[in-house]
């Protein structure tokens, strides 16, 4: 003879109910999968997918300058702010080129391509 419990449908419906377990499911409880809201976190999210772009600065001057001395960080931050590209991360610019010229007239030509 057992000494366990011996329950109707009803009353383990209702014990279970006071965990707020649902009772209609045709599976157990034990053998149902976990919410993917409580299972591991995601390690690689969805990346937004953008275009990346080349950018070419050829600097017109009277004077050439060192070759390390033309900086673009001014000028790539103002095209960012501008919304010409996205971001001035390694994600949206593949590479930036530098060349220069002996001018009368100084200018600043700045070329962006988009890569392919």
């Amino acid at each position: 003879m057992s000494n366990g419990i011996r329950w109707t449908q009803e009353e383990l419906t209702a014990y279970l109910r006071s965990f707020k377990v649902d009772t209609g499911v045709a599976v157990p409880i034990a053998d149902m999968e976990q919410h993917p809201e409580h299972g591991l976190a995601k390690t690689h999210e969805d990346k937004e997918v953008h275009p990346r772009f080349r950018i070419h600065i050829h600097s017109k001057r009277r004077r050439l300058a060192d070759p390390d001395g033309i900086s673009s960080k001014a000028a790539i931050d103002g095209i960012t702010k501008a919304g010409i590209i996205g971001d001035d991360s390694a994600e949206w610019i593949e590479s930036v080129s530098f060349s220069q010229e002996v001018s009368k007239v100084e200018e600043t030509v700045i070329e962006i391509w988009q890569s392919l």
